[in-house]
């Protein structure tokens, strides 16, 4: 007998649940006002931006987001000679890996998760100036009940591929307020 995969919703709230029983942290503090009646953020990408403000290593790394919707976001990162060179002169690879890294985490925000990759798989096309900007999207393909599928595209200022990456996220917790599916795009 195959068993009947739960709704979105469902999940959620168990995750949820299952979560406070544990005495896990659900949520940092937020500014943004939740609905009384659905519990959620009225202002859904706004809250995603608090969260991506709190993360030490986005500062750390000097990375901005760009766009937020629902299983999607876009960051970038000016490339430095001086702190992102290798030792041939060129953006050392960990740092393209490391901004491909940061979207996939946040992609998986997008849909209300709190999620951290458990394997990930770059493919790297071609390098990118100096004195430039690097920009990862991040897109959620594929939600399970342990993991969440997240594929990312790397790419210089005029558009053009640097890297694509594969990978698979550990779903840690759900943010409360944040639901898997959502629009309101007149906030972006």
């Amino acid at each position: 007998m195959v068993p009947i995969e739960k709704s979105p919703l469902v999940r959620y709230n168990e995750s949820i649940a299952s979560a406070q029983k544990r005495g896990i942290p659900m949520d940092d503090p937020s500014r943004i006002r939740k609905d009384p009646d659905t519990g959620l953020y009225v202002n859904i990408p706004a809250r995603i931006r608090e969260i991506f403000r709190r993360n030490r290593f986005f500062r750390f790394m000097d990375i901005r987001l760009d766009d937020v919707s629902c299983g999607h976001c876009r960051i970038h990162m000016d490339t430095v000679h001086d702190r992102h060179a290798n030792h041939r002169n060129v953006v050392h690879g960990g740092v393209i890996t490391a901004v491909s890294n940061a979207v996939l985490a946040l992609t998986a925000v997008t849909v209300g998760l709190r999620a951290r990759t458990l394997s990930s798989n770059v493919v790297f096309i071609r390098n990118i100036d100096f004195d430039s900007t690097i920009y990862a999207e991040g897109f959620v393909e594929n939600i399970g009940t342990k993991t969440v599928t997240v594929s990312a595209h790397v790419s210089d200022p005029a558009g053009r591929l640097v890297a694509t990456v594969e990978a698979t996220l550990e779903i840690l917790w759900a943010f409360e307020g944040i639901p898997e599916m959502w629009t309101t795009p007149e906030f972006n």
